[in-house]
């Protein structure tokens, strides 16, 4: 491989490192709301899948809902990350298009 052409690679590959850092710094600024127990719990990630925000309404908040708020946490937090992933995979292929690389 001459030189030039390896210095074209290097140019492209920086481009898409370049494009992955925003698509991670996006990413981290997108978030997602999920909720549960009719609106009682609400759980908010980012699109890099950190928690950003945790609410429940204060009159759930008995000992006999401990077990009903544990599932509805669970799920919500699961509907929450789905999301996130769907959106992540979207970002990626942008990244994955320019490679030329097959449905990542």
């Amino acid at each position: 491989m001459a030189f030039f052409d390896k210095m074209q690679q290097a140019k492209k590959l920086y481009g898409l490192q370049k494009k992955a850092k925003a698509i991670q710094k996006e990413l981290a600024n997108t978030e997602i709301e999920a909720e549960g127990l009719n609106g009682q719990i609400k759980v908010t990630v980012s699109a890099d899948q950190k928690i950003q925000n945790i609410s429940i309404q204060s009159q759930i908040l008995t000992p006999e809902n401990a077990s009903k708020i544990e599932r509805a946490l669970k799920d919500t937090f699961e509907a929450a990350s789905k999301e996130a992933q769907r959106i992540a995979t979207s970002k990626m292929k942008q990244i994955s298009g320019d490679l030329g690389l097959p449905g990542l």
